[in-house]
């Protein structure tokens, strides 16, 4: 088994084992339910599967990309553990006010030098 894991969102996760404790999050039609706790019951070659309590037995994801697998409108996003999810949600809330600070004003109203701007461009822009 691979070492990570590169969710279809771009996330990585490490390799999961049977045993290991995962945290989900509900989308599609479970977008609304909390996010809970699941353990990784079983893995095969092209899937892995998560307890996470549920009557209706094991959930199924793809070991390639980590997505749930169903036939329904259903499903969830897979983080090693809450302080993951969490880090996710605060970088995905900074994202947001980012986009709006500069959807919202343009650069002649902006609160932000010339010099801050051009330093956050190369910042995003540089190769890694």
């Amino acid at each position: 088994m691979k070492d990570t894991i590169t969710l279809k969102s771009g996330r990585t996760i490490k390799s999961i084992s049977i045993g290991q404790n995962v945290f989900l999050v509900g989308t599609g039609n479970y977008k609304n339910y909390p996010p809970r706790h699941g353990v990784v019951e079983k893995i095969g070659k092209k899937y892995f599967y998560i307890n996470v309590g549920s009557n209706w037995g094991l959930e199924k994801f793809d070991i390639e990309d980590g997505s749930a697998v169903n036939d329904y409108n259903y499903g969830y996003l897979i983080f090693e553990n809450e302080e993951a999810y969490n880090k996710y949600k605060l970088a995905e809330s900074s994202f947001h006010d980012i986009y709006m600070y500069f959807h919202d004003n343009s650069f002649y109203r902006s609160k932000l030098s010339f010099e801050t701007i051009e330093a956050i461009h190369k910042l995003i822009y540089s190769e890694e």
